[in-house]
């Protein structure tokens, strides 16, 4: 085709250079129809996107119409001269200067009656959405206001759309073009297959559609039989923790394989996010659910819950839903009916982001109890524990099995502290101190002469009990530094984290940050850690020399390459942000073994170390466990604000160092 003065000028297309014309016409020509079935199934993907945008049915219609308008366009090839090909289109004319729609075509789409089309096609056409063409078909009414202006915006956003079809059709004529020259002599296919949908998928969701502020519910007039929603969803590792904390119910299969309360509650739930979000979607109510439970689903299966109207009585404004929840494979989970009652008129509601919830359990703590438990108890000598609080913790322990305690203190007190809280001290030795300084000293004596294994603060001052441990004569030092280790148990990490020196050493220096450091790495390996990952904290991920936390950083990694520190993986200086998340350390191009996987946290001082410790458990919900290491036994300081839950861990932490030699 050429173009003289008088001709209109070409329309701007996607031009491609192919090999030759012959090229173009066997390979292009040959696969075009197959091509269209893979993009003219996105383009509808699209447009079901838009519709759950929009929320009716009447808006799905428009969008149809332009839709296939600008689809029909995209078909036309606009010039072919020579060795070039240009798939061409006006995003101005595609509205109104494209090819009609006939209801045959949008019934044959949606799979609604075509007379039920064709009355919601005049009925759109009264409001000012769409008008008839002398040859019978439809096409979106254009306007400056009302219906017509927002059918025009309709068909915008339709746009970018048919460009990203017309650059796959272009890609497909190169590859089957090229394919077509290059075969040999006497062979007369017709060149490359088209694409697959998963290669176009790559490409289509690369710019995702913008989802609107506000979606609309079905009417009862607009709810017709056959609609469908469906809405996909991975089932979570703790998702059925979730399920049983709302039901009340354990999380764990029922006998015979038959679905739990927590499984029936997923299944119900998915289906009423369905009802409630698209089916019909705001304004709707659910006021019956009929449904039989199949089987379980599993962590990690991916879920789909299907809603399709079976049948609409517009007497009562009740409809009947099918329902039906599968897993992957299509393994039946649940399936069943539901009644709703749509809203009598167009309901509008915003979209708001789904909330996140963070589930207050700590596995790790407790099984770190359990196999504390399951060791013989060992003595403990518990400093003056003159009130509930500081007494509690260790009969409690005493009761799972963790210690045999040593009550040292006012026995008088003592027993007052046991009948306020009901508690029995039976099994409990007592000795006699008069002061909380001489319950120290007594403490420390029992442990010297291997009479306990361990230390546990009572309601004393740590710096009381700390005094008689470190005193020089007949403390209980070691060869090492004394340090503090905090163990975290957080709803939000995967795993036990151990935060030091957040108690004991104020502003440690590089000497003795090695020692704080394999206290916290023998510690993690008693723990079951087989080789613990340290972060190294810091403000920076580079070493600064104006800043000292990184320059220790730096030096104690390089001490672990000497073997001066044994048995953990390093890595420092990391930010916080870099060291527990993996994603961090990618954007900011670091590349380490520990980021987003530490199981110990470096910090450069006391005061870092206690904001971290303190902020994870009072915002992350963490609980929080700690002892002192470096001395012949292990310490236990017990904050005052700490709940009995944490000095049982703490407790627990120490018998299984105390069982690896700690």
């Amino acid at each position: 085709m050429r173009h003289t003065a008088n001709s209109p000028a070409p329309q701007k297309g996607i031009a491609i250079s192919l090999p030759a014309r012959d090229a173009v016409l066997a390979g292009f020509q040959g696969r075009f129809v197959e091509a269209q079935y893979v993009w003219t199934s996105f383009l509808l993907d699209h447009l079901i996107e838009c519709r759950k945008r929009i929320g009716d049915l009447d808006a799905m219609l428009v969008l149809i119409v332009v839709g296939l308008s600008a689809l029909r366009q995209v078909q036309k090839v606009r010039e072919l001269e020579g060795e070039h090909i240009s798939l061409g289109y006006r995003t101005s004319e595609l509205p109104n200067k494209g090819e009609t729609v006939n209801a045959y075509s949008i019934a044959n789409i949606t799979g609604i009656p075509r007379e039920n089309v064709r009355r919601r096609l005049a009925d759109l056409a009264e409001q000012g959405w769409l008008e008839q063409a002398p040859d019978g078909g439809w096409r979106i009414h254009r306007g400056e206001t009302g219906h017509g202006k927002a059918a025009a915006d309709l068909a915008e956003l339709t746009a970018s759309t048919v460009s990203r079809i017309a650059d796959f059709i272009g890609r497909l004529a190169t590859v089957s073009a090229a394919a077509v020259a290059d075969r040999p002599a006497g062979d007369t296919t017709a060149g490359l297959a088209a694409p697959g949908p998963d290669a176009m998928a790559v490409a289509w969701t690369q710019v995702p559609p913008e989802r609107p502020a506000t979606r609309t519910g079905y009417t009862l007039g607009s709810l017709v039989p056959g609609l469908r929603a469906e809405h996909c969803r991975r089932i979570g590792p703790r998702a059925f923790d979730l399920a049983a904390a709302l039901v009340g119910v354990p999380a764990a299969p029922a006998p015979g394989g038959v679905p739990g309360g927590d499984a029936a509650l997923l299944l119900q739930g998915m289906l009423a996010e369905v009802a409630a979000q698209e089916l019909p979607g705001p304004g709707g109510a659910v006021l019956g659910v009929d449904l039989d439970l199949h089987a379980a689903p599993e962590a990690g299966e991916e879920v789909t819950a299907t809603l399709q109207v079976a049948s609409v009585n517009r007497t009562s404004g009740i409809a009947r839903l099918t329902a039906r929840v599968t897993g992957e494979k299509g393994r039946l989970l649940a399936e069943g009916q539901l009644r709703v009652r749509p809203a009598t008129a167009p309901v509008q509601a915003a979209r708001v982001e789904r909330a996140g919830l963070l589930l207050q359990r700590h596995p790790h703590i407790r099984a770190i109890e359990t196999r504390a438990a399951a060791l013989e108890p060992m003595p403990v000598a518990i400093a003056w524990p003159d009130d509930q609080d500081s007494l509690l913790g260790p009969l409690k322990a005493a009761q799972r099995g963790l210690i045999r305690p040593v009550l040292i203190g006012d026995p008088v007190r003592i027993e007052a502290a046991a009948r306020e809280a009901g508690a029995s001290l039976e099994g409990c030795g007592i000795e006699a101190a008069e002061a909380p300084q001489m319950a120290a000293a007594r403490a420390v004596s029992l442990a010297r002469d291997g009479r306990v294994q361990a230390l546990v603060q009572g309601s004393l001052h740590a710096d009381e009990l700390m005094a008689a441990v470190l005193s020089r004569d007949g403390g209980l030092r070691g060869t090492r530094r004394l340090s503090h280790v905090f163990l975290l148990d957080m709803p939000a990490y995967h795993k036990p984290l151990l935060v030091t020196d957040a108690a004991v050493n104020i502003a440690p220096d590089l000497v003795a940050k090695a020692d704080i450091l394999q206290n916290a790495v023998d510690l993690g390996i008693a723990l079951g850690i087989a080789r613990p990952k340290v972060a190294i904290l810091a403000a920076v991920e580079t070493v600064n020399p104006k800043m000292p936390a990184t320059l220790d950083a730096a030096l104690l990694c390089k001490m672990a390459d000497r073997g001066q520190v044994r048995g953990a993986i390093l890595d420092g200086p990391l930010a916080f942000d870099t060291a527990m998340s993996a994603a961090a350390a990618r954007v900011k191009g670091i590349e380490s073994q520990v980021a987003g996987d530490p199981d110990i946290l470096l910090c450069p001082d006391l005061e870092a170390g206690n904001m971290v410790a303190k902020q994870l458990a009072y915002l992350a919900g963490a609980e929080a466990a700690g002892i002192v290491l470096g001395a012949r036994v292990p310490v236990i300081l017990t904050s005052r604000a700490g709940s009995i839950a944490a000095r049982i861990a703490s407790i627990a932490m120490a018998r299984l160092m105390v069982a690896a030699g700690g």
